[in-house]
């Protein structure tokens, strides 16, 4: 198959914009049925990541590798979807917090000064404490941190799944195409 300069671009952005996407309408599903942020099944979100990366990979083997893939190369393709997908979830987060609804960064906080208190922390670790959770709870940092989280996330999920997806070439000519 012929590997064009922008195709692993090109595929990372749709399979990105795809988990994204999928990420995006869990979250809107979670926030219907109103399940609190700490609830467990809000670790579904990283299988919908990992889906996506495992996917992506697949079928950028297929379609451009002819089948074979690096480790290196599935790496490079996981972290790329995830980065993409996070950009795509980023936005999201930005326009939810500053447009649909304001008051969920308010509920974020009072559900976090709780459990401070029910820790036994002091009035004034509290106090502390809250300022500076206020500072980052706005939808720029919102934001900026999800595009972190979700790229680094999905770089160890793409360092777990390129061990069971690498697939080298044993023909002569593919030990010298290797990344």
């Amino acid at each position: 198959m012929e590997n064009q300069p922008n195709s692993l671009i090109r595929h990372t952005l749709n399979y990105g914009s795809l988990t994204g996407g999928g990420l995006i309408l869990f979250s809107l599903l979670m926030y219907s049925i109103d399940l609190d942020l700490q609830n467990p099944l809000m670790y579904l979100a990283f299988l919908i990541l990992a889906a996506g990366i495992f996917f992506g990979i697949k079928s950028y083997s297929n379609n451009y590798l002819g089948g074979f893939i690096s480790y290196g190369k599935c790496i490079a393709v996981g972290v790329m979807i995830s980065f993409f997908a996070s950009i795509l979830l980023a936005i999201y987060t930005y326009l939810f917090f500053t447009f649909f609804d304001q008051s969920s960064i308010q509920k974020i906080l009072e559900v976090t000064e709780e459990k401070m208190v029910s820790k036994g922390m002091t009035e004034e670790q509290i106090e502390t404490s809250m300022k500076l959770t206020a500072k980052f709870m706005t939808p720029i940092w919102m934001s900026l941190i999800g595009i972190l989280s979700y790229t680094f996330w999905g770089t160890i999920i793409s360092l777990i799944i390129g061990i069971f997806t690498k697939k080298t070439d044993p023909s002569f000519e593919g030990q010298f195409n290797q990344d």
